[in-house]
């Protein structure tokens, strides 16, 4: 049968094969993009910045208490927003409470209370990766989209300060990433740039 074509099975199995090694490839790079990260921002969590911010004190007192108990410094089990005498407007939840999972798994120590930023961190540039890798042709620019974030000042520090202007990035980010992957799959535009 050397004349006959490939029957249609067999050509849906070679491309879906083909896609999911492209897919494990690029969560393999995603994975070292994470480790790089990490391995640039945990270092010397503890020591700088020196010491913890007024915020970051407090933002850590509320995360504390709810990894202990479940309750906020005021009582409350398992609030939405979290409200402070002087700070009406309260602390944002997702911060206190992913910092409070870290305080269950580590010490409550400086650096870990700052772990949790990190983490958020080294998300936000594994993101930008696959965003890039998802809409630019080349990989390099994906890589290249991921050190810049990496690099950049701004990010550095905050990723390493327990404070919540950080979070929104993730949640952005990944907005955009299934964004452009309805996209691509529904051929309504498929965004690649050169």
């Amino acid at each position: 049968r050397s004349g006959c074509p490939a029957p249609r099975s067999k050509v849906a199995f070679r491309i879906l094969i083909g896609a999911l090694r492209d897919h494990v490839s690029t969560a393999s790079k995603a994975c070292v993009i994470g480790l790089l990260t990490a391995a640039l921002y945990l270092p010397g969590l503890a020591h700088s910045p020196p010491h913890l911010a007024h915020d970051e004190a407090l933002s850590a007192l509320q995360s504390y208490s709810v990894a202990l108990s479940g309750r906020d410094i005021n009582g409350n089990f398992l609030p939405v927003y979290f409200v402070e005498s002087g700070y009406g407007i309260g602390r944002d939840p997702v911060h206190v409470y992913l910092t409070a999972l870290v305080l269950k798994i580590a010490p409550f120590s400086q650096s870990s209370i700052r772990a949790a930023a990190v983490l958020v961190g080294v998300v936000n540039v594994v993101l930008i990766f696959l965003l890039a890798r998802r809409l630019v042709s080349r990989e390099w620019l994906a890589w290249a989209a991921a050190m810049i974030l990496a690099l950049t000042p701004v990010h550095f520090i905050h990723s390493r300060l327990s404070l919540s202007v950080i979070y929104p990035l993730p949640f952005v980010t990944g907005w955009l990433l299934c964004f452009a992957i309805y996209l691509s799959l529904f051929s309504i535009y498929t965004p690649t740039l050169q």
